[in-house]
């Protein structure tokens, strides 16, 4: 189980696990920035495994894995990841790769608390949203591929993690802690 102190001094600074221990205990909407989405997705663990609805679990929802048509009725189905997800946080990484029909879905979800889907009543969920970007989401926004009004929703609580390359500390770490681990499993 990743946790926020498990990740404290070997992946992510001090600053960067402050902010995300503030914005954990809080419902707000989260953006996490990096090049990397596999830190992202480390991040978004430790933040709900911090939160109070940490016993709800956390929803992975990889966008760009997912084929679009099929996407609609994963998240906003009458049996989609929206309704199963009530108490609970979802993750919505990539969310960049989100066609624009379907961010207008998650706007509304995200204004209203409710979505409608086909001729289906609307579906109410007390959903938490962390979402991650590989890239700069206001580059979209201008060239018409992102939602203006979803851009500016989701990016008031930003955690940016810097790209490893930048931090030597950290890197090193890693590597470390990864040869520390397979010589223990080998044992050579």
């Amino acid at each position: 189980m990743v946790t926020l102190q498990w990740l404290k001094g070997w992946l992510f600074t001090d600053d960067i696990l402050d902010k995300a221990k503030a914005l954990a205990v809080t419902d707000d909407i989260i953006l996490i920035k990096g090049k990397s989405a596999n830190l992202n997705e480390i991040m978004a663990k430790g933040i709900c495994n911090f939160s109070n609805r940490n016993l709800q679990g956390l929803t992975l929802i990889n966008c760009d894995r997912i084929y679009r048509e099929y996407l609609e009725h994963y998240i906003f189905g009458e049996f989609g990841e929206i309704q199963k997800s009530d108490k609970g946080t979802i993750f919505i990484n990539n969310i960049e790769t989100m066609p624009l029909y379907l961010q207008k879905y998650l706007l509304d979800f995200i204004k209203y608390g409710k979505v409608r889907f086909g001729n289906v009543k609307p579906i109410k969920s007390d959903v938490r949203f962390i979402f991650s970007t590989t890239i700069d989401l206001m580059e979209m926004v201008r060239k018409g591929l992102f939602l203006e009004e979803l851009y500016y929703r989701i990016t008031e609580n930003v955690i940016e993690i810097p790209e490893l390359h930048y931090n030597k500390d950290v890197l090193y770490s890693m590597i470390t802690s990864g040869f520390e681990f397979y010589k223990k499993r080998y044992e050579k």
